[in-house]
Order: structure tokens, then sequence, then C-alpha cells
């Protein structure tokens, strides 16, 4: 029977989604719909405020990250300002854009700098403050590795070899020769034989990096010598 959808003057709107099935289920759950209908248009413009809130945050962590480059990095490189000025230019930055994706490279920039002229410290400093924002592997290698040097330039040995021996606990996987040969130059120079010559023997036996493996074998025939 062909459903009669001619609508009288005092018919109501209700009798004619009656006569189909989902008529009928829109008539039955009219609040239903409407309410969902209005979630979903609030949950779309929802999204967008979201979406123009973050992109207006993007571009303002971005612009005080190219303040801080041309600023206190500049400063820096020119000798403008010392170490500890640096450091606090970057403690003002992290202050202004927080946990940023653009704070990570940036903070690796301003350690490295401060490496190269020799201020190891405000380095360390630096590097450990960016421990919270690692959020991948590369991230965990690049950090750990470059603690290991400020550590080790700095004369802390110890700590060195724990920053590294960490990044093999996490089974990062990357540069694995240069990290185990580092492994075991750091323990030879702390007097630890036996960590050493099992460091050495992994890149010797496994490592794939030529250089590595020879440095690997001169390392370990000064530990046969002692």
């Amino acid at each position: 029977m062909t459903p009669d959808n001619t609508a009288a003057p005092n018919r109501g709107i209700d009798d004619i989604l009656e006569q189909t099935e989902m008529g009928s289920f829109i008539a039955k759950n009219k609040a239903m719909i409407i309410t969902l209908v209005v979630l979903i248009f609030a949950g779309i413009a929802g999204f967008g405020v979201w979406n123009w809130m973050s992109s207006n945050k993007n571009a303002a962590a971005e612009t005080a990250i190219f303040e801080y480059s041309k600023g206190s990095l500049d400063s820096f490189s020119n000798k403008a300002i010392d170490g500890a000025g640096l450091v606090k230019g970057f403690e003002n930055l992290k202050g202004t854009i927080g946990s940023y994706k653009g704070l990570f490279p940036v903070g690796i920039e301003t350690a490295g700098l401060l490496v190269d002229a020799g201020n190891n410290a405000e380095a360390i400093q630096v590097l450990e403050g960016l421990n919270s924002v690692v959020n991948n592997p590369y991230q965990r290698f690049v950090l750990a590795t470059n603690l290991s040097v400020a550590y080790e330039n700095a004369g802390d040995n110890a700590k060195a070899l724990a920053s590294l021996e960490q990044l093999v606990k996490s089974n990062v996987g990357f540069m694995e020769a240069k990290v185990y040969l580092d492994l075991g130059r750091l323990a030879l120079a702390l007097g630890d034989q036996d960590k050493a010559r099992s460091n050495l023997q992994w890149v010797i036996d496994k490592g794939e990096d030529a250089e590595m493996t020879l440095l690997a074998r001169l390392y370990m025939s000064k530990l046969e010598q002692k």
C-alpha cells in the first residue's frame, strides 16, 4: 500500500511521518534526533574553535622561538652575553612556549653553542631541562648523546657513562657501534675493566662500522696491557 503523503490542513506532521518505518522512528524520537544534530554541530564548531586556537598558539610559539634565535642566540654567538645570559634567555623561552614541539631542537642548538664555548655546566642545565619534552626515540638518542658529551667535558665520566647506559636500556638502536664504543671508552677511563671489555667486545663482534671496530680493537689492546 502506497503511503498517503498528502498533508491536509489539519493533519499533523507526526501523522505523515508515521506512514514509513524511518518516519515513524523520527516521529517517536524527535527530541533525541534534535539533540544529536545539535551535538554534531556543536562538535564541528568546537573543533573549529580548537583548531583556530591551536593555530594561533603555534604561531605565537614560532614567533617566540624566532625572537629568541635573533636575540639570545645571536647575542651569545657575538659574545654580547655569556653562558648564564643565554641560559636565562632559554628559560624565558621555555616559560613562554612550554612543551611546544619547537623547544627541543632549539634547546639542542643552544646546548651545542654552550658546549662549543666551553660552558659545559650551562649546557647540562639546558639539556637536563629537555627530558620532559622528549617524545620519540630519535630525540631520546640526541639528548642522551649530547648529555654524555657535556658530562664528559665537565669531567663527570660517571654521568656520561650513565647517560649512554640509559640510552641502551631504552632500545633506541641508533648508531649502536658508536654508543657501545663510547661506553667502553668511558668505562676504561673509570677503571671498570670488565664493563669496558664487554662493551668494546660488542663493537668488535656486532658492529658494522669498520672505523668503530678499529677503534674498539685499539682500546681493547690498551685494556689488555693493563
